[in-house]
């Protein structure tokens, strides 16, 4: 089974992309990563990824247009694989 943790998870698309994994028996939704923490989820969320402990096997991100500089120091310090959903991403997939 993957596990994975969901970057944006209270978001819309985030809020979209758990109920498919929940519905999905070969992944797995460990923790999320949001600022916003006013949904319930199955599974721990963070406000940030550098403080997120959970072992994980890939992030699953939506990311919104700002800078993401902790962002991809933590996924490479962390040596997570990454997956961009958005269509204007100029790399649809990164790893170490």
């Amino acid at each position: 089974m993957i596990k994975a943790i969901m970057n944006g998870c209270n978001g819309k698309m985030g809020q979209v992309i758990s109920a498919i994994c929940k519905e999905d028996p070969q992944i797995e939704i460990v923790a999320g990563v949001d600022l916003y923490d006013g949904i319930k989820n199955d599974y721990p969320v963070f406000p940030n990824i550098s403080v997120c402990d959970v072992k994980a096997d890939v992030i699953i991100d939506f990311p919104m247009r700002r800078p993401w500089t902790i962002f991809w120091s933590i996924v490479w310090i962390k040596r997570f694989q990454w997956f961009c959903a958005r269509r204007d991403c100029r790399r649809n997939r990164w790893s170490r």
